[in-house]
């Protein structure tokens, strides 16, 4: 039975996906059009350009490297909240996908900026916007202030990430359970500590 055009697209963009991955965006039509199980044709049927076929990817796809906001539960006390955010955050910004395809996309970033955009906004920020939504809850309950929830979670996250983000990104590195609770808990004290002193010179 031959397959659908829509289902022979999505095979297309789960092999593409992978040999994007793990080769890179050099990797070759043919080598696509092998992983899928079809012709180099057939993907050039659905896809004008190896671009266009990478755009398909990170539009349909940008689920898969997003930060899930249902991991988390709001109504855990704030430091325990962060701790517990920071740890998630280090499994999913240090995964071999998540390093591979964002080397991938500021590889390619001024050949295809949509791309670059869309991953932006969709991925990176991800993290940013379920903090700042916490802290904007913890303004309305009083549990403490946050003048500015944004920049608060984009600081947060810049704690918790920046230094072994980008030690990941230029040699083989991970972190253990152990190693990367104490990360979360260093910097939820060091955060929290600043924002109180904060609240004490505001008043």
């Amino acid at each position: 039975m031959r397959i659908g055009m829509s289902a022979k697209k999505t095979q297309i963009i789960a092999a593409a996906m992978d040999a994007f991955l793990q080769n890179g965006f050099a990797v070759s039509m043919d080598h696509v059009a092998e992983r899928a199980v079809v012709s180099k044709q057939t993907i050039y049927t659905h896809f004008k350009s190896k671009e266009a076929l990478f755009t398909a990817i990170i539009q349909e796809r940008v689920g898969a490297f997003r930060l899930p906001s249902e991991d988390f539960n709001t109504e855990l006390s704030l430091d325990n909240f962060l701790v517990s955010f920071a740890e998630k955050y280090l499994v999913h910004c240090l995964s071999k996908d998540s390093i591979n395809i964002f080397k991938l996309i500021v590889g390619e970033a001024e050949k295809i900026p949509t791309v670059a955009s869309i991953y932006f906004k969709e991925v990176l920020e991800s993290p940013t916007s379920i903090l700042q939504g916490f802290f904007e809850k913890q303004n309305k309950i009083g549990n403490l202030h946050f003048p500015d929830p944004r920049l608060a979670a984009e600081q947060f996250c810049g704690m918790v990430s920046q230094h072994v983000f980008t030690k990941a990104l230029f040699m083989p590195f991970d972190l253990d359970e152990e190693e990367r609770r104490t990360i979360a808990k260093e910097a939820t004290k060091v955060f929290l500590h600043g924002h109180n002193k904060l609240k004490f010179w505001m008043n």
